[in-house]
């Protein structure tokens, strides 16, 4: 009898006290298809499937033997699982080591001279793989004749001929129906689950910076929607909180999607779970998404809509082999979106290949002229493993890169995670790339929050203001001011600390990493409560810059500051009312004509917590910045 081990170790997610974990999707998938197998399951005894990182050393001890242990490997769990492997390894030398998941290196040829410890990687999909290693290692065949493999041979690296895709996804059961993870719940009673789901499997696109259609190949193959069913409904009996559709494009499939979205709402109806969905939306979204978004939003379990642009620059977008639906067709979606009062939300990246600082800084104030401005989500280019990018453009583009960790835990440092990122390319220098995250930090701390957002939508509508014209001003005149000047510098060491190689992180350098570099500015704004002084920098500036009434700049200067929710004035109102002699609703939000007479608005804060020190409120709104708490509710009242 095989003694096997299965891991997927991984950390929690969201607020501490949740004490958050993702169920081992991906091994659980593997088990359940060995569960159809005879062969395995009267010859191979699962000890443990593993999800929650542990003590190394503890975890060995704990076994007398492991015959195989398989790892899913991912960026945020690969220098854990690599400790843990060799350890394994060395307390059972015979033990078959076995990776999988987007995460080894399987195509660098000294992958078993720099991992000795490692047997063998299997390569994109795992369940057939990994069914056959075992029944090889019951029958004592050689692994060398299952395709789909890269195989330690006394350290020399084999490749066995490309695994065919599996094309019907009918043979592949789940490990939730199959009751593959009903034990972790016994095992750990203290822990959240948050479960993942699958709808479809592949990625028709060919983003180079991504490993996911390498991985999956393209063709979409789908589940059947009678097994997704009662993946949901275990999910709601089991009292899932939190679920992840794992689907590289949810909402391809109009009707398919929207039925699947309307089970999410049929169970949670019927129980009160799960609490809230997330998911990888379509890349080129269309108005049906919006409904699907809407369906969701209208179950209380999910309430907004991302539109992954990454860049709005041709060349960046040829580079990457990817291409964008029309600026057209994004502004006819934010409006739908106002009209449902959806939040949408853009997926941005800095670092990719032909962007420059002009094409980087503009790309907001495109958005913005769309009417975009509900919420930005920018990332750092990331360098993963087997992405065509990391493999093959490097050269071409002139990209220079960095490492720094991007998961921690306190008490087991040497085993942080990092990842690779981009540090300059050939149409980007490394002082371009800290400025271009500046900038990015600007918009966030001003626009996105809402402490300048009203002024500048004004602006623009009623007087044709551009927005590059009204923040490259105010940001000139803020930094004249030592309040605010001493802050940005500090934001900056602290922008170049988060983009330089970090070996051996310090507590400082490494929640430095984890909080987001394009939200220090925004936090330091807020810990040093200098939200007014910015507020009445804003006024001056408006004052002086451009030719407008003094009265219609005060009015605007009081309706801008009761949108903004400053932590001075969180705990002071939860709504209130007031008449000013300007429509500036309607201007801002309506596209209406400016005009004088009465006009009472109502201002309602999002915020329901309270905070007692600046520091847990700039936490909290940077955590919880998709859903912009710094931005009050406005309504029209008669």
């Amino acid at each position: 009898m095989l003694s096997l081990v299965l891991a997927q170790p991984g950390f929690s997610w969201g607020p501490s006290h949740l004490n958050a974990h993702y169920l081992p999707y991906s091994v659980g998938c593997l088990w359940a298809k060995c569960l159809d197998n005879q062969t395995i399951v009267e010859n191979v005894e699962l000890l443990d499937m593993v999800a929650v990182r542990e003590d190394i050393q503890h975890f060995v001890d704990k076994y007398d033997k492991i015959d195989v242990i398989g790892f899913s490997c991912y960026v945020w769990n690969y220098n854990y699982v690599n400790a843990l492997a060799k350890a394994i390894k060395c307390k059972f030398p015979e033990c078959v080591v076995v990776f999988g998941g987007p995460e080894p290196e399987h195509s660098d040829q000294d992958i078993f001279v720099n991992k000795p410890w490692l047997d063998c990687v299997v390569v994109q999909e795992g369940e057939v793989s990994f069914e056959s290693i075992l029944e090889s290692l019951i029958t004592n065949k050689s692994l060398e004749t299952i395709p789909g493999l890269v195989i330690n041979k006394q350290g020399q690296r084999i490749v066995t001929p490309t695994a065919e895709r599996i094309t019907d996804l009918e043979c592949l059961p789940s490990p939730y129906i199959k009751g593959v993870f009903d034990h972790l719940f016994s095992k750990h009673p203290d822990i959240t689950w948050t479960a993942i789901i699958e709808t479809n499997r592949g990625c028709p696109y060919k983003c180079t910076y991504c490993d996911w259609g390498s991985l999956t190949l393209s063709k979409i193959k789908k589940f059947l929607l009678d097994k997704i069913e009662q993946e949901i409904k275990w999910m709601s009996d089991k009292k899932i909180d939190f679920v992840n559709i794992a689907d590289a494009n949810y909402g391809i499939f109009k009707e398919r999607d929207l039925a699947i979205t309307r089970l999410f709402g049929k169970y949670r109806a019927a129980t009160g779970w799960p609490k809230a969905v997330t998911t990888n939306w379509t890349k080129n979204a269309k108005q049906h998404v919006l409904d699907i978004a809407q369906e969701f939003k209208d179950q209380g379990i999910a309430n907004s809509v991302t539109v992954s642009l990454q860049s709005l620059h041709d060349d960046v977008l040829d580079a990457v082999e990817r291409k964008n639906f029309e600026l057209n067709n994004i502004e006819d979606m934010s409006k739908s979106c106002f009209e449902r009062q959806l939040p949408v939300a853009v997926d941005l990246i800095l670092g990719l290949p032909m962007e420059t600082s002009t094409s980087w800084k503009q790309t907001y104030y495109k958005l913005f002229d769309l009417d975009i401005h509900q919420d930005f989500y920018t990332h750092q280019a990331m360098l993963l493993e087997n992405a065509h990018m990391n493999q093959n453009q490097l050269e071409q583009y002139g990209m220079e890169k960095f490492t720094r960790p991007i998961k921690f835990t306190e008490d087991n440092m040497q085993n942080t995670e990092y990842a690779t990122f981009v540090k300059s390319t050939n149409t980007m220098t490394y002082d371009d790339m800290i400025d271009c995250a500046m900038h990015t930090n600007w918009i966030y701390a001003l626009h996105h929050t809402g402490l300048s957002s009203e002024q500048s939508k004004f602006l623009h509508k009623h007087k044709g203001i551009p927005y590059s014209t009204f923040y490259n001003g105010l940001i000139e005149c803020l930094l004249q001011h030592n309040f605010m000047h001493n802050c940005y510098q500090e934001s900056v060491e602290q922008i170049k600390m988060a983009y330089s190689d970090i070996e051996e992180p310090t507590l400082e350098q490494i929640d430095l990493s984890l909080s987001g570099e394009f939200n220090i500015l925004e936090w330091n704004i807020i810990n040093k409560s200098i939200e007014s002084d910015i507020q009445n920098c804003i006024k001056e500036f408006i004052y002086n810059q451009f030719d407008i009434d003094k009265d219609l700049v005060d009015q605007l200067d009081v309706y801008s500051r009761l949108s903004y929710l400053t932590y001075e004035n969180h705990t002071k109102f939860d709504q209130l009312s007031h008449n000013f002699d300007y429509n500036f609703y309607e201007v801002n939000n309506l596209n209406a004509k400016m005009t004088k007479g009465k006009h009472t608005y109502a201002f309602k804060k999002k915020l329901s917590q309270t905070f007692e020190n600046t520091v847990d409120y700039a936490n909290y709104m940077i955590v919880r910045k998709r859903n912009i708490p710094s931005k009050n509710i406005i309504t029209l009242q008669d």
